[in-house]
């Protein structure tokens, strides 16, 4: 059984930690959904993209496709770091890490720490400290696990969300995909 993820965090040309981080994956045998491609190949409205966008696959089709990959995947990976920031969450990986714990998905953050850029709304910010404990902070160097590391995180995990957290989580995916519509 070949395990399915995605990896959230900020692309960057100045921090290329992600993308290392995917082609390690991948060469150990796990498939990476997303990010697509292992750099970046367009921008569009300063947002770096691994993907070209055309009419028929969009900027919000990506995405779509991204946050639909969250829900169905055997865990999610955040690879928290930019730069010499370890523990750097942005704007969107703090949306996507929320509805990976509204999907109930393990949650695989690459170093420790919360480090939340000042972009991140608070209410998202809570929804994300209160739950840190049902994360899994790498304690070694994930470049340098094999594939058989990451069989036991598949299956789900049981986070502390009550009913106005859900709607804060759908209400705030739902802009931000909105955001991306052309």
């Amino acid at each position: 059984m070949q395990i399915i993820t995605q990896i959230s965090g900020k692309y960057s040309n100045d921090d290329t930690g992600l993308f290392d981080l995917k082609i390690h994956l991948e060469k150990i045998g796990l498939q990476v959904k997303f990010p697509e491609n292992s750099k970046i190949v367009a921008y569009k409205d300063n947002i770096p993209l691994t993907f070209i966008p055309t009419p028929e696959r969009s900027f919000y089709d990506i995405e779509m496709d991204f946050f639909e990959s969250i829900r169905t995947c055997g865990f999610h990976i955040v690879h928290n770091n930019y730069k010499d920031l370890f523990g750097y969450i942005g704007f969107s990986t703090s949306h996507e890490i929320c509805f990976a714990i509204k999907e109930n998905k393990k949650i695989i953050f690459q170093f420790s720490g919360l480090l939340f850029s000042e972009s991140v709304p608070d209410d998202l910010k809570s929804i994300i400290i209160k739950n840190r404990n049902n994360f899994i902070f790498c304690t070694t160097n994930i470049l340098q696990e094999s594939g058989t590391y990451f069989t036991h995180f598949l299956g789900q995990c049981e986070y502390c969300l009550n009913q106005l957290d859900i709607e804060i989580i759908n209400s705030s995916v739902s802009k931000l995909l909105a955001s991306y519509k052309d």
